[in-house]
């Protein structure tokens, strides 16, 4: 798939942070990070970049996560 940034809001996120759900102006997009063997740290509601893979699962476009900015962290 196509390597690409995005940039939105953590609107939902799984308890143990190997995904969750980005949302920006144009909708909201599927961000799996457990393949990258890397997790997050509960952040919903705050602002996230990031880099990864546009692949399709089910129809439904996602992406697999290489790496996670939120704030100065940067998760990988």
């Amino acid at each position: 798939g196509q390597m690409v940034v995005i940039e939105g809001m953590i609107e939902t996120e799984c308890p143990s942070g190997c995904w969750f759900i980005v949302n920006d102006a144009t909708g909201s997009i599927y961000v799996d990070i457990l393949p990258s063997n890397f997790v997050i740290p509960q952040e919903r509601g705050e602002d996230a970049k990031v880099y990864g893979e546009v692949v399709v699962k089910d129809g439904d476009p996602m992406i697999l996560g290489k790496m996670v900015q939120i704030g100065g962290e940067i998760y990988q």
